[in-house]
């Protein structure tokens, strides 16, 4: 707000260094989203299992060190959003990791089946883990299931309050901000990985048309 009641000239510096760290800082994220999605990857494709099954035994470590410490429904709240994200992040790096796989593989199917056994293992174990996680958490501080319909209902006043016409920003960044969710590296990732893919296909489907034309 104070950049506002500023001249442009004097504003336009502000501006720009913010731009700059928000530009180095959206890259930075997204080449450690990069890494993570290239380790996941190697670990699914391997031949050898031993680094997926490291990959999945930290949700254990995860585990341990959250049972048996005390919670109240605000940290239970931050927990579950956070859990909320991972998971998230983890569906896109799995999504990620597919699409490189597919494109390598010529998009054969068989390699698609081949892939997905492997996907939902890594997501259930995720899921599991949280799952027992939260048993841990509200069994032994004496917190009712119920509080989750609570920060349901949270998000979604959260969201809902957005759609006022009078709201300072938009609704994915109000619950964005509520879960700790950075949108922009992912969408960074994403544009990264699937541009090429998506102009293999474009390719792919211009040779094949070529084909038709000349059997004809």
């Amino acid at each position: 707000t104070e950049i506002y009641t500023l001249s442009l000239h004097d504003a336009l510096p502000i501006l720009t260094t913010h731009l700059l760290l928000a530009i180095f800082s959206v890259a930075g994220h997204a080449v450690v989203l990069l890494f993570q999605g290239t380790t996941l990857n190697v670990a699914i494709n391997s031949s050898n299992r031993a680094l997926l099954t490291v990959m999945m035994s930290n949700n254990f470590v995860e585990l341990k060190g959250s049972v048996f410490k005390k919670f109240d429904k605000l940290n239970l709240f931050q927990v579950s959003c956070s859990d909320v994200r991972e998971r998230f992040h983890l569906c896109v790096l799995l999504f990620i990791v597919c699409v490189q796989t597919m494109r390598e593989y010529q998009w054969e199917e068989s390699r698609f089946w081949i892939l997905l056994p492997d996907c939902v293992m890594v997501l259930l174990v995720e899921v599991g883990v949280d799952w027992v996680k939260h048993a841990f958490i509200t069994r032994f501080n004496e917190i009712t299931p119920e509080v989750y319909r609570e920060y349901t209902l949270s998000l979604a006043y959260d969201l809902a309050q957005t759609k006022n016409r009078r709201a300072f920003s938009d609704s994915s960044d109000m619950v964005g901000r509520r879960l700790g969710f950075v949108p922009l590296p992912l969408a960074v990732l994403l544009f990264k990985v699937l541009r090429p893919s998506l102009k293999y296909l474009d390719r792919s489907e211009e040779r094949r048309v070529g084909k038709e034309c000349r059997s004809r």
